[in-house]
């Protein structure tokens, strides 16, 4: 079977409004589709001494696997060519 090629344009409508900033990413996925849960932890709550925080969701994104899959290999590919022209970034250890 060939392979179509489809030139998608973006397009942003007004609403959408001014991007949004976020420093926390939740991501589930059921059997059909991923969830990424993207919000806000203020860094003064992570100072303190509680064990708990609260973060404000911002956005919900939905995908299917193969969506997510594509997101994936352009994340890692934009990753990289990021640290090629800026700094590596280092791992870290996450809380589980």
């Amino acid at each position: 079977m060939d392979e179509i090629k489809i030139n998608i344009i973006p397009f942003y409508p007004n609403e959408l409004g001014l991007p949004k900033y976020c420093n926390y990413v939740q991501i589930k996925f059921t059997p059909n589709e991923f969830i990424f849960d993207f919000g806000f932890v203020d860094p003064i709550q992570v100072n303190d001494t509680t064990d708990e925080i609260n973060a404000e969701i911002i956005s919900r994104v939905c995908m299917n696997h193969k969506v997510g899959k594509l997101f994936l290999d352009a994340f890692k590919d934009n990753m990289t060519k990021f640290e090629k022209i800026s700094k590596k970034i280092n791992d870290f250890e996450r809380k589980k």
